[in-house]
């Protein structure tokens, strides 16, 4: 890929090029883009049921990016039954146990199982709890056999990639 010139002239792809820099163009009133990525870092890990701990960031992250029906939220709390034996309970606090606020409610249930969510949009998400410290809690059960589940409670912090 070619350089884009930085006093001007035309980009790789012909077009004509600002010349600015982000910060310039934001401070010009061009919204910022959203950061590249994001991941977990777990700081401490309080409590560790049938999982190893280097496992623990990754299922975070899974939990956190499981609501599959649109994906510009962060999850914040899962509650899903299926069945007599399927179970999953995530939940996001601060470090001393209280709830995230400004979370939005959906409830996806039907009469028999239950797929409930709090979510908030990614960049609201980012720009509020971005490398503070926060709590997760998770208890999964996928099947009926008893020996597939696992817990953790972890004290972990998001970093923002790039």
């Amino acid at each position: 890929m070619a350089k884009v010139p930085v006093e001007g002239g035309l980009n790789a792809k012909g077009r004509e090029a600002s010349g600015e820099t982000p910060a310039a163009a934001a401070q010009a009133g061009v919204p910022a883009q959203p950061p590249a990525g994001w991941r977990v870092e777990v700081v401490k890990v309080i409590d560790a049921f049938n999982i190893d701990e280097e496992d623990i960031p990754e299922k975070i992250l899974a939990h956190m990016k499981s609501y599959y029906y649109d994906k510009k939220y962060v999850v914040t709390y899962h509650h899903d039954t299926w069945g007599s034996c399927r179970r999953v309970k995530f939940l996001i606090t601060f470090p001393d146990g209280t709830y995230l606020p400004d979370t939005r409610y959906r409830d996806h249930s039907s009469n028999k199982n239950a797929h409930v969510y709090r979510v908030l949009p990614i960049e609201e998400f980012l720009e509020k709890y971005a490398g503070k410290e926060l709590k997760a809690f998770a208890f999964v059960q996928g099947s009926c056999n008893k020996a597939n589940r696992y817990s953790f409670t972890a004290l972990f912090r998001v970093v923002l990639d790039g």
